[in-house]
């Protein structure tokens, strides 16, 4: 999908409950037209490393 990447930032910028919504219905839109979706090199690393960062923030947020 492109710039699947605006919505994760996007959603940094904005609340989580409008870019979801966002993020669905541009998938739905584009999984009609395309066949099966797989995920490059890049964005399992990127989500890997967001995913990251986000259980370090909330370790880190609790334990101080």
């Amino acid at each position: 999908m492109r710039f699947v990447w605006v919505y994760v930032v996007g959603s940094f910028f904005v609340a989580i409950s409008v870019m979801f919504p966002l993020f669905l219905i541009a998938r739905e839109l584009r999984m009609g037209t395309s066949e099966t979706p797989r995920l490059r090199m890049t964005d399992t690393t990127l989500l890997a490393v967001v995913g990251v960062m986000t259980a370090a923030l909330t370790v880190w947020i609790d334990m101080g």
